[in-house]
């Protein structure tokens, strides 16, 4: 059975990004957050463009995250 040291190394390195975040807030007293989204631009066709708007209205979706969606599924790829 593993000690409770080596638990809690587990745990940590587990949950690294959180505690950095958690030792932060003490130093600052300000949350950041752990994940930033980035704004791009794309060219694509108009026809298409219009399809992906009217399928996304008429779905209740963000064109935003069935764009990242896609990019995830792609690069499990």
């Amino acid at each position: 059975m593993a000690t409770l040291i080596e638990q809690s190394k587990k745990i940590f390195d587990k949950y690294r990004p959180i505690f950095e975040q958690l030792e932060d807030y003490d130093k600052t007293h300000k949350l950041r957050k752990l994940r930033y989204k980035k704004r791009i631009d794309l060219t694509i066709d108009s026809q298409t463009w219009n399809a992906f708007k009217a399928h996304c209205k008429q779905h209740h979706l963000k064109m935003s995250n069935v764009v990242e969606e896609v990019i995830k599924k792609r690069l499990k790829r």
